[in-house]
C-alpha cells in the first residue's frame, strides 16, 4: 500500500488552519460571536409558558446527542428554575423508535408546549397533530427535513431552530456578519436555547447563570464530539470550553465518577469520542429505557455515602453495558462481512440485513463497513415487531450524501430521515432487494485506491516536540482530525502481544509506547522487522500519574 502526503504542511499549526479554515488568532482565541435565528423567539415562547404554569413535554433523541440535550435541559434549566409541570424524556429505542410520532403525541394529551430536541424537523404528521390538540411546538434540531416529490416540507411548528435551514451566522466584535456557520449538533443548539432562557430569569444571579452555562458546555461538548460534527468555528469553541471546564474539575458527581473509572485526569476530545460518548450511547442502544437512565447518571450529584455507592454501581453498570455493546458489534460485523463478500462484495452502496443483530447497534455495524470498504452502508435488523418491517441505520463517506440518495428511492421505505453522513430508515423486508437494487443504481462510484494519506513528517526524536505543538491546537475530531505523521528509521524493541487473541502488538521504548491494534499478523507478514518506517497518530497516555507518549500505528513497513 502506497503512502501519500496530503499537502506541504511543515507545522501542526499550518495543518489545523487548512483543516478548519480558521485564522491563527481565531484558533488561539475565538473572539467572534455566533447568531442563530429563532433561538430568542423559542426562549420567549418557553418563558411565556413557564409564567403561565403550562404543562411542558421535552422530547429528545436516544443517541449521545439526544441524551446530552436531556442533560442540559434537566440539569441546567428545569432543575435550577424549579419547573414543576415539565417532563424531559428520551424515547425507548425499541418501544417508541426514533423521533416524535402521532401515537406519542396522543399519549401526552393535555400538554401545552412540546419541545423537540435533536429531532422533529421531519415529524410533519406528529407536529400537525400536536397543533390540532392545542400544543405550541418548538423544534431544536439539526437534521435534514422531509423531501416529498422534490419539495422540502417543513413541520407546522411555532418556532423552528435548525441552522441547516434557518441559518447560522458568524459575527465580529462590532456585531457585523462576517460569515456563516450552520453545523451545530442538537446539544449545541440546546446550549444556546438554555442560555437564552437563563438570560430571561431576572431572579438568577450572574454567577449562577455563568456556572450553569459552564456545565451546559460540558453536555454540548459530549454531544458535539459524539455526533461527529465538524470541529470548526462554533463547534470548536464549544468543545474547547467544555474540555477546559472538565479539566478544571467541573461537572456533576456522575460525570466526575465516569471520568475517574476511565482514568481520565486530563480529558481530550479523543477521550470523549472513544471512551465517554460510546458509554453514553451504549445504554440507549441496548436498553429500551437506557437513554433516560444514562441521562439520569449524568445529572446525578451524590452528597452522602449511600448516594455515592449507588452512583458508583450505576457507573460500573454503564461501563459493562458498553463492553457488551462492543462484543455484540464485533460479532455482527463478522457475520455481515462474511455474507457481503460471499455475495461478491462489489456494490457501491452496501445494503444488508442480519436477523441476529439488534437494531440498536446497526449504525455501529454500518460504520465498520464504511471504514472497511470506503462506501456508504445501510444495515437492517429485525424491528422486534411482527409486522414485516425491519429497521436500519446508515453511514456514508465524504462526497456521497446518504440522505439525498434515500430521497430518490423513498417509495421503497416506510420511514427515513437523517443528513448527508448518516441516516435511519425502515422498510418492509419484502422490499429489501428492490431497495438495494434501486439505491445502488443511483450511487456514484468513487475512487477507493489503496493509498494511505499522511500530513506531516518528523524524526523519532522530534516526536515529543510535535506532540506538544499538537496539544496546543486541540480539539481534534471530525473536520479537524488528529495529524498523521510519517516517522522513518525507527528501531523497534522486542514486541509484546496483547488482547484476548494476542492480536495487538506493542513496542515499549524509553521515549514512547508504540501500539498497533490488530497489527500482529501484519507485523509478522512483514517479517517482524527491527528497523521500520511508520505512519502514526500520537497522543499522551496518562495512567496512575504516569504520562507517556503513545504512538498508534496506522501502517508500517521495513525501513528503506
Amino acid at each position: 500500500m502506497k503512502w501519500l502526503r496530503k499537502g506541504a504542511y511543515n507545522t501542526v499549526k499550518e495543518l489545523v488552519q487548512a483543516n478548519t479554515g480558521m485564522s491563527a488568532n481565531d484558533l488561539a482565541y475565538d473572539a467572534r460571536s455566533y447568531y442563530y435565528p429563532g433561538i430568542k423567539e423559542a426562549a420567549e415562547l418557553f418563558m411565556d409558558h413557564i409564567r403561565h404554569g403550562s404543562k411542558i413535554l421535552v422530547w429528545c433523541d436516544y443517541d449521545t446527542d439526544g441524551v446530552d440535550c436531556k442533560f442540559i435541559m434537566s440539569y441546567t434549566l428545569a432543575r435550577p428554575m424549579k419547573i414543576r409541570n415539565i417532563e424531559i424524556l428520551c424515547p425507548g429505542r425499541y418501544s417508541d423508535g426514533y423521533g416524535i410520532k402521532p401515537s406519542i403525541v396522543e399519549q401526552f394529551a393535555g400538554t401545552d408546549l412540546l419541545v423537540l430536541c435533536d429531532n422533529g424537523i421531519a415529524a410533519i404528521e406528529a407536529v400537525d397533530l400536536a397543533r390540532e390538540m392545542g400544543m405550541d411546538v418548538i423544534i431544536l434540531d439539526h437534521h435534514d427535513p422531509r423531501v416529498i416529490e422534490g419539495q422540502v416540507v417543513m413541520p407546522n411548528a411555532n418556532v423552528i431552530v435548525d441552522p441547516h435551514l434557518t441559518g447560522g451566522y458568524i459575527m465580529d466584535g462590532t456585531g457585523n456578519q462576517i460569515g456563516e456557520f450552520r453545523d451545530l449538533c442538537g446539544a449545541g443548539i440546546t446550549w444556546y436555547f438554555t442560555h437564552e432562557v437563563r438570560s430571561m430569569c431576572d431572579w438568577m444571579s450572574d454567577k449562577q447563570r455563568w456556572y450553569l452555562d459552564q456545565i451546559a458546555y460540558i453536555g454540548a461538548t459530549f454531544g458535539t464530539v459524539g455526533d461527529v460534527v465538524d470541529l470548526k468555528d462554533d463547534n470548536r469553541r464549544i468543545v474547547k470550553q467544555g474540555l477546559t471546564n472538565l479539566n478544571k474539575g467541573m461537572g456533576t458527581s456522575g460525570i466526575r465518577q465516569l471520568m475517574y473509572k476511565l482514568y481520565l485526569n486530563n480529558v481530550s476530545s479523543m477521550d470523549i469520542g472513544f471512551l465517554i460518548s460510546p458509554i453514553i450511547n451504549a445504554s440507549g442502544r441496548l436498553e429500551d429505557t437506557g437513554a433516560n437512565r444514562i441521562a439520569a447518571l449524568l445529572c446525578t450529584d451524590a452528597n452522602d455515602e449511600d448516594a455515592k455507592k449507588a452512583l458508583y454501581a450505576e457507573v460500573d453498570r454503564a461501563i459493562e453495558v458498553n463492553k457488551k455493546r462492543k462484543a455484540m458489534t464485533k460479532e455482527s460485523v463478522e457475520r455481515v462481512v462474511e455474507n457481503y463478500e460471499a455475495n461478491g462484495g462489489n456494490d457501491p452502496f452496501i445494503v444488508c440485513y442480519d436477523e441476529y443483530t439488534v437494531s440498536g447497534i446497526v449504525g455501529l455495524v454500518a460504520s465498520e463497513l464504511v471504514n472497511r470498504y470506503h462506501r456508504p452502508a445501510l444495515v437492517f435488523a429485525p424491528s422486534g415487531k411482527d409486522d414485516g418491517v425491519i429497521k436500519g441505520s446508515g453511514r456514508s463517506i465524504e462526497g456521497i450524501g446518504i440522505k439525498g440518495l434515500l430521497d430518490q428511492v423513498q417509495q421503497y421505505l416506510t420511514t427515513y430521515g437523517g443528513h448527508p453522513m448518516a441516516c435511519g430508515a425502515s422498510l418492509l423486508i419484502d422490499n429489501l432487494d428492490a431497495f438495494g437494487d434501486a439505491v445502488n443504481a443511483i450511487t456514484p462510484v468513487l475512487d477507493t485506491s489503496d493509498a494511505i494519506m499522511y500530513d506531516l513528517e518528523c524524526t523519532y526524536t522530534e516526536a515529543a516536540t510535535k506532540l506538544a505543538e499538537q496539544e496546543q491546537f486541540e480539539p481534534y475530531g471530525a473536520g479537524n482530525p488528529q495529524p498523521v505523521y510519517r516517522i522513518n528509521g525507527v528501531e523497534l524493541c522486542e514486541p509484546e502481544y496483547m488482547g484476548g487473541n494476542s492480536q495487538h502488538v506493542k513496542f515499549q521504548t524509553k521515549d514512547a509506547d508504540i501500539l498497533w491494534f490488530d497489527g500482529r499478523k501484519a507485523y509478522e507478514d512483514l517479517g517482524s522487522p527491527k528497523m521500520v518506517d511508520m505512519l502514526v497518530t500520537m497522543s499522551y497516555h496518562e495512567f496512575k500519574d504516569q504520562v507517556t507518549v503513545q504512538m498508534q500505528v496506522i501502517d508500517m513497513k521495513p525501513a528503506d
